[in-house]
């Protein structure tokens, strides 16, 4: 986010003393907008990435954080957009779930899983990967914290979490608005006002709405695919007295996604290689193209139009009482999650009656989760702070998916034996399965800080944490009447029992049994330590060793899958600080981070052409690097910033990976390659982001422009190693140039991004029934918008 972003490195620890954090937390300007600290060159921001507000060049957790004001003006919507430019950071849609990864390390292609890095908006935890579809409005900042954040954050916070702050209602009353229209009819009104209702009791009230067209060109779509997103908050806040706040936020939001999953069929004709006769969706794809595909990634797809459709409620509640020397939080949360989606796995296009050919997904994933977490905070004389608090969540997850297995006439594959139903080549076969799992997380914390000399600080941490998890999980095979379903299991007519074990045994793959243990409990014992010293007054060095833990589970597919928990020892040294008056601010840190029994998700696909993705325990993983970041103020007018990573994360050890395409084919369901020393999934050894801001005074009113480049090298986009699936290095430019009164009452502003129109994909996963083809989902080529913002 070029100056907006400060990146700073360090390791968790407790919050540091009013003494030595002595900037206050910045009023709002009108409208709500945060405002400069007292000294903005000092890199002031304020962050709560240790449960309390502080400033960040004070609180020892590696972190890159963007303020609300920064997104608002780059029009960046959703986390996806956000990481997109952030190093060591890739946040992204997926298929069977989405993708969060953090310095190469996040949970795979599987519903069942939790993630390993978490997401958190004032403080609640918000558990399911589909919830990073959610746009981001009206907030404070996002706080991108690296590197295990499990003592502040918890046990799933192994791989590092993402902290949302959302803006809060104001004693003073102001407005604010926004409006943007750009290329593919990409259009956002979002609106928000605050202000007293009585003299102790404030309100803000925000709202947007935005969407945008298909940027890919489905020519299998009668109508043009859209997105439409509809948010809501209110927020209010509390403060009867000097030593007491309530704050309560009740937030809603419903999206409809009907491009999400417009995919682009790549690798058709398969390289030679692959057995051509097997590859059936690339065939019947050549069939109708008269013999030639456009199978190059060119934002241009032939694939049944499915959706992605996204609702979910939020309340938090939070109340801090100060009772002098003691500071008493407690945080309190529901939260209500509903996503349906639907999508082809066989990017052909309809090629006969009811979509013959295709493979249609629907899927559901319902979420409901309540937590409550207590806190307390307090000094002993003056060396000595403490913090200790305990966590409580309970949750219910269901998921459920719906395979129309189209694409082979599977019917004619049963013996007579395994047929009593009479199924024939006709029939359409297809499968539906379920998972139900209840989860209980207890948690006790604490954490010191300690001052033994001056400049020197000692931080320990300490988290004990206890999962528990019970499910039940089916998988029915039968036969479907015909049309599209969209519903789950809704048009399922079940088979027989000796048809469906033949069927999951020999063709699709797949267990009709329950869990044979249904019930795990996990707990562990997370400590951490580190050293802080101040070498000036305004530079630090750190060293810092933490641990963490996330629980085993139970995989969402239909394969039994029970998979045990994934632990870390991390280990960081660094510094960071402002030099020259503070006109230049520098972070470095170098990292290491070891996993054991990483969970880990991979795509297989069966002899019949049938994929299903299956979850292990990776012996060992790796992640190590170097990141480097800087700002520079030439003058008040001119700056400069950098935030550059370097990734070696690779598996360590192990032996049983999932095998590539070429692999499996040759070697069938019992294959398995020794992944160690491989480099993960989404981790690319050199990422950054480098940029510039310029202000042009203009009498009363002022040009403002802000250019960046983003640049990735090769990584791959699933667990294997497979080469199929790499995205391949790129460079893209951004440039924003703003106009408006110098007081920023109002501006207008138009917004480019990635101007090269550079081709690349966010995504990318076999093509069930093409072993040796590849989908791809698109990300957005060159776009242009003009937006107008206004404070009062």
């Amino acid at each position: 986010m070029a100056s907006s972003v400060l990146a700073l490195m360090a390791a968790p620890a407790l919050a540091q003393s009013q003494a030595e954090s002595p900037a206050p937390v910045p009023q709002a300007e009108p409208g709500g907008q945060p405002a400069p600290a007292a000294d903005s060159s000092a890199g002031d921001i304020i962050v709560t990435a240790q449960g309390r507000e502080q400033r960040l060049r004070d609180v020892p957790v590696s972190a890159s954080v963007v303020s609300g004001a920064a997104l608002e003006r780059k029009d960046v919507r959703s986390l996806a957009d956000l990481t997109a430019r952030l190093p060591d950071v890739k946040i992204t849609p997926g298929q069977s779930s989405d993708v969060l990864s953090i310095r190469g390390v996040g949970s795979g292609q599987n519903p069942g899983l939790e993630q390993s890095v978490a997401t958190f908006v004032d403080g609640l935890y918000r558990a399911r990967s589909r919830a990073i579809r959610a746009t981001i409005f009206d907030v404070d900042r996002v706080e991108v914290l690296k590197g295990p954040q499990i003592t502040f954050f918890g046990a799933n916070a192994i791989a590092g979490a993402l902290n949302i702050a959302t803006r809060k209602p104001s004693t003073t009353f102001g407005v604010n608005a926004t409006a943007l229209y750009g290329t593919d009819n990409e259009y956002l009104l979002e609106a928000g006002v605050t202000g007293p209702i009585t003299d102790t009791l404030s309100v803000r009230v925000a709202g947007r709405a935005n969407g945008i067209d298909d940027f890919v060109d489905n020519a299998a779509a009668t109508t043009r695919g859209r997105l439409r997103e509809y948010t809501g908050r209110l927020s209010l806040r509390w403060e009867p007295a000097g030593n007491f706040r309530s704050d309560l936020r009740v937030e809603g939001s419903t999206s409809r996604n009907s491009a999400a999953y417009d995919g682009e069929l790549l690798n058709c004709p398969t390289d030679p290689a692959y057995p051509a006769a097997g590859n059936l969706g690339c065939a019947e794809a050549l069939a109708l193209g008269g013999g030639k595909v456009d199978d190059t990634l060119d934002r241009k797809s032939n694939i049944v139009p499915g959706y992605a459709n996204l609702d979910f409620y939020e309340i938090g509640w939070t109340n801090a009482l100060d009772l002098g020397g003691v500071k008493l939080t407690s945080v309190t949360g529901y939260y209500d999650h509903k996503s349906h989606v639907l999508q082809d796995l066989i990017p052909v296009g309809p090629t006969g009656p009811n979509n013959l050919g295709s493979l249609m997904v629907p899927a559901n994933d319902l979420y409901r989760q309540f937590s409550q977490e207590l806190r307390l905070e307090t000094r002993i004389g003056d060396s000595v702070d403490l913090l200790a608090g305990v966590y409580y969540q309970k949750s219910h997850l269901q998921t459920d998916s719906y395979a129309d297995f189209r694409f082979l006439p599977f019917g004619s594959f049963l013996p007579p034996f395994a047929n009593p139903a009479g199924y024939t080549a006709a029939t359409q076969v297809a499968g539906y399965a379920v998972l139900f799992q209840r989860e209980n997380t207890k948690s006790a914390f604490a954490a010191a800080t300690l001052r033994p000399v001056a400049h020197l600080r000692i931080n320990a941490g300490l988290r004990y944490t206890i999962v528990s998890k019970d499910a039940d999980r089916s998988f029915v095979l039968g036969s479907h009447a015909g049309g599209v379903v969209s519903s789950p299991g809704a048009a399922l007519i079940p088979a027989p029992l000796v048809t469906q074990q033949f069927l999951a045994a020999n063709i699709i793959g797949g267990d009709l049994a329950n869990f044979p243990n249904p019930r795990r409990r996990d707990k562990r014992l997370m400590p951490s330590v580190g050293l802080q010293y101040d070498v000036t007054p305004d530079v630090m060095a750190y060293a810092t060793f933490s641990t963490g833990f996330k629980a085993g589970g139970f995989g969402g597919t239909n394969v039994i899958e029970s998979y045990g928990p994934e632990s870390v020892r991390a280990y960081e040294v660094g510094v960071k600080g402002s030099l020259f008056d503070h006109a230049l601010d520098v972070t470095l840190a170098a990292f290491r981070s070891d996993y054991r029994d990483l969970q880990e998700a991979t795509i297989v696909f069966l002899p019949s052409g049938a994929v299903i993705a299956v979850t292990t325990n990776a012996a060992s993983a790796r992640s190590q690097g170097i990141e480097f970041g800087s700002t520079l103020r030439v003058s008040p007018n001119l700056s400069f910033s950098a935030d550059v990573a370097y990734l070696d994360s690779r598996f360590r050890n192990y032996p049983n990976g999932g095998c590539t395409v070429l692999q499996t084919l040759a070697l069938g369901l019992a294959c398995s390659q020794d992944l160690s020393g491989k480099r993960r999934p989404f981790a690319p050894e050199f990422s950054g982001n480098v940029g510039a801001s310029l202000t042009v005074p203009a009498g009363a009113f002022r040009v403002r422009i802000d250019p960046s480049v983003y640049f990735v090298t090769d990584y791959n986009q699933q667990a294997g190693n497979d080469p199929l699936y790499v995205q391949k290095g790129y460079a893209k430019a951004d440039l924003r140039i703003g106009f408006g009164p110098a007081g920023g009452r109002w501006e207008l502003a138009a917004i480019g991004k990635n101007l090269t129109d550079r081709q690349t994909a966010s995504f990318r996963s076999g093509v069930t029934a093409s072993p040796g083809s590849v989908i791809a989902f698109a990300e957005r080529g060159r776009s242009v918008a003009l937006q107008f913002t206004i404070k009062q």
